[in-house]
This record gives C-alpha cells, structure tokens and sequence, in this order.
C-alpha cells in the first residue's frame, strides 16, 4: 500500500471516530422529562443553587453585601412615605428596573464605539518542514529536505469612514431604546409607591376591623351581663340568655376572623418592603389620614394632558422612535461603504534547506488601504429586514394607541371611582352616626324592660356592620386616590396620593 492510500485511509478512520463521538454527544434527551404525564425529578441540584433558593443572591456573594436590605428600626413609627423609603430601598423589582436601565445605556454606548477604528495587533508564529523527491541520479534516489520557522507580528488599523446613516441610525435606536428603559424604571417605582401605598391603607383597614371586632365583643358581653342580671331577676328568659350567648359567639368569631386578615395584610407589607416575614415593623395609623375634597379633585384638563407624563406611554413612544431608526438602519444595507485600512507587517524567519542552514530574513512592510464594499446579491436577505423593520414600525405604533386608549379609560374610571368612594365614606359616615343612636337606644331600652333583645342584637349587629364599613370605605377612597394619582402618572415618594392641589398646580 503506497504512503498516499495509507494517509487516505487513516483520514477516513479519524472522519468516522469524530462522527461517533458527535453523534453520542449530541443526544441529550436524558435531560429532558421522560414523560409528558409526569412532573420531572432533577438528577441532583448544585449546592449553591440550593444556597441561592434558602438565603438569596446576597449570601453567595460578596460583591452583594452593600445590597442587604435595610431593617426598619423598632424604635420608629413608619408612615407611608417611611415604609415607601424602604421599600424602593429593599425590593428587587427596582434593582431589576435600575439595572435593564442601565444594560440600555451600555447600548447606547456600544453603538458610539461603532463612530471609532478598530486597532488590532496579532502575532503569527509557525514552522513549516518540506521533503521533496527529485528524479533519480545514477539509480540512487534523491530528496531534498527544508524547513521554515518564523514569527509575523501584525498591527492593523480598521476605519469606518461612511455608510449612509446606518451607524446614526444605530446610535439613535440605542438612544430611544435607553429613553425608554428609564420611563420603565419609573414607571416600576410608580408602581411599587402605588403597591406600598394600597397595601398600606388595606393593612390600615383591617386592623380597624380587628379593633372594631374587639369592641364588638366587648358590647356583646355587656349585653349578655345585662340578659344574666334580668335573668336573675325574673324577667328575661331562657331564649334571651341564649340569644345574647349566640351574639357573644358571633363576635369572638368575627374577631379572630379580623385578627387573621391583619396579620395577612401585615405579611402583605413586608413582602413589598423586602425584609424577612418575621420583622416586626411600627406601621403607622391610616385613619386619621384626611381624605381630598370633591373641590380638590383634578379638572377635565389635567386628565386630558396626564397622557405625556406617564411613563408607560412615553416608553412605548420611545419603542416606536426605535423601531423607525429599525428602518433607516435596514434601508442603509442597501448603500456601500467606505472604508479606511492600514497595517505594519515585521518579521524574521528562517530557512534551512539540506545541510544548508541559517539563512535568514527580515523586513517590516507597511500599507493603507482605502476601499468600499456594496454588496449586490443576498437572496433577498436585506428586503426582508426592510420589510421586519417596517411591520414592527406599525405594531409599534398600534401598541401606542392601544397604550393611549387604555391609559384614557384608565384614568377616567380612577376619577369615578374616587368620586364614587368618597359618596360612599360620606354615606357609611352617615350610617355609624345612625347606628350608634340605635344601639345605645335599643340596650337602654332592654335594660328598663322595654325592649327586646332581639332589638339589641340587630342594633350590635348592625352597628359592626356600619363602622366595618366606615373603614373599608376610608381605605377603599384613599386607594382610589393613589390609583387615580398612579393612573396620571404623577404617584412619587415626595407626593401624597391625595395632594391634588399640587398636581392641578403642577400642570398649568
């Protein structure tokens, strides 16, 4: 077999050994779940993924120690501006906004670097052997043998110098793309102050609630002394000892029903805050915290202008100024390009032919180049990005009025359901003032024996009814004016969802 068949051969050998070993790596379908019926077991988890799930990213880093959250202190009464302090400080929904905001700026400044040259240096370094038959002298047979060995070291120089506006056209989408990367980072604290805020006045309401159901109980047991002390005396019966035993049950019910939704509300707040479920925060009292006047609420024109200052619509805006940069960008692959280029080339070398040995060489070379390139045939690759770019210019701008429609109707249900919560806390105010007259008439009047319990009891039950209301309406109003706030686009830590004189101010 000649040296040629044998080369051939073992070429063909290694082709087929690569072949099976690509083939065996290739198949990964036994990390994938084996059924579709069946929830799929991990083989084993890493141990910092398990650290990651049990203590969070800041325990397996150290570069996340100056992101430990901050621990309210229990000396100190928070009120809603403290607590929406400490949770822009502490929940990673912000960090996750700060930092998409910040990979867009980091965009913006890969496209600038696109204006620069490209400076490159390289080293090239090899040898090279060479065995050469020639024809035969005197039957013997002759070969020549020689060898090269050398370094090349290359600096080169890449310029840019015009492309019909596609570098403008990057820059400008990473421009607006980063523009609109901040309005989200805003709009996601609007969001989180309005979360803060609504859980606040839930959490405000349900310990209302609790401290209502406490004196219900508190009421009911008076009324059932008053039962036991006609009872002694003869002149309530059986029927009235076990209603007013009934009313006693009703309300411890109600009161550990009160008690269970405070302490959910409570775990509410500090799973916005961002600190550990068994913190104990002093969270501030929200009933005494005055409700806006119908006089206070925004006019017609500040609804009509809120669209510009929320940042939802002003990203989506942002979004479509890039996607029309999207097509001046494709329109510029269709123009050449012009292109500058320089390099210096040195090297040494050796060469060394039979027993002949140490000639070498060594030069430096220099040259620029200046050129430009247009490409003529792609298969259509080029129309087709014009054409993507283009239908993503008009979902962008179907986006945009979908956004605008939607934020319109937004904003006009957050007025009428303001407008509407605050009849309904003048209402339920209304209502306690009645009920506490009915009440105190109905236990005075069965104390004298001249009514009933059942009159007493419906005056209690009623009574609860109306002051849980009175509470869910005063949180429910304040709520509908940090939505109504967060709906415009102007709900900030420094501002009180119910400041209205300050936003009508602030657009004129």
């Amino acid at each position: 077999m000649s040296a040629d068949s044998r080369a051939l051969l073992r070429l063909r050998n290694a082709a087929i050994l690569g072949a099976a070993m690509l083939a065996g790596c290739a198949n990964t379908l036994g990390d994938a779940p084996s059924s579709a019926s069946r929830a799929w077991t991990p083989r084993s988890v890493p141990p910092d993924w398990r650290e990651l799930a049990t203590h969070g990213a800041a325990a397996s880093s150290s570069a996340a120690a100056s992101a430990l959250p901050v621990t309210p202190s229990a000396d100190q009464v928070y009120d809603l501006p403290a607590l929406i302090d400490v949770a822009q400080r502490n929940n990673p929904a912000t960090r996750i906004a700060w930092g998409q905001a910040r990979q867009a700026a980091s965009a913006v400044g890969i496209a600038e670097a696109a204006y620069l040259p490209v400076l490159s240096a390289q080293v090239i370094g090899g040898y090279l052997s060479t065995r050469r038959r020639l024809p035969d002298v005197l039957n013997h047979e002759v070969r020549v043998d020689s060898s090269v060995n050398g370094v090349v070291p290359v600096l080169s120089i890449e310029w840019l110098l015009f492309d019909f506006g596609r570098r403008a056209a990057a820059n400008e989408a990473a421009r607006n793309l980063s523009i609109g990367a901040n309005f989200m980072f805003n709009a996601m604290h609007q969001k989180l102050v309005f979360d803060v805020t609504r859980t606040y006045y839930e959490y405000g309401a349900a310990r209302q609630r609790s401290q209502i159901a406490k004196e219900a109980v508190r009421n009911s047991v008076a009324v059932s002394d008053a039962v036991r002390a006609r009872r002694k005396a003869g002149l309530a019966t059986t029927v009235e000892t076990a209603q007013a035993s009934q009313l006693v049950a009703q309300a411890r019910l109600r009161q550990v029903t009160d008690a269970g939704l405070e302490r959910n509300a409570y775990q509410a707040m500090l799973d916005l805050l961002g600190v550990p479920p068994d913190t104990r925060v002093r969270i501030a009292d929200s009933a005494s915290v005055p409700l806006p006047t119908p006089q206070e609420l925004p006019q017609g024109g500040l609804l009509q202008r809120a669209l510009a200052d929320r940042p939802d619509v002003m990203a989506s805006i942002a979004a479509l100024k890039a996607a029309e940069n999207g097509v001046e960008l494709a329109d510029a692959d269709f123009m050449p390009k012009v292109f500058l280029a320089g390099f210096v080339l040195g090297g040494h070398n050796e060469l060394s032919i039979g027993p002949v040995s140490g000639l070498s060489n060594s030069g430096v070379t220099r040259g620029i180049l200046l050129g430009a390139s247009l490409p003529l045939y792609d298969g259509g690759m080029r129309r087709s990005r014009v054409h993507d770019a283009q239908s993503r210019v008009k979902v962008a701008r179907a986006t945009l009025e979908k956004l605008r429609n939607s934020a319109m109707s937004e904003i006009v249900v957050a007025a009428n359901s303001l407008e509407t919560a605050l009849e309904s806390y003048d209402a339920a105010e209304q209502l306690v003032s009645t009920t506490e007259v009915t009440y105190g008439a109905a236990l005075d009047a069965y104390t004298l024996g001249l009514g009933t319990i059942t009159d007493v009891t419906e005056a209690a039950n009623g009574l609860l009814l109306a002051r849980s209301a009175r509470a869910d309406a005063h949180a429910g109003a304040q709520i509908a004016a940090a939505m109504l706030a967060f709906s415009l686009g102007k709900l900030n830590s420094q501002q009180e969802p119910s400041d209205w004189r300050t936003l009508n101010n602030a657009s004129d």
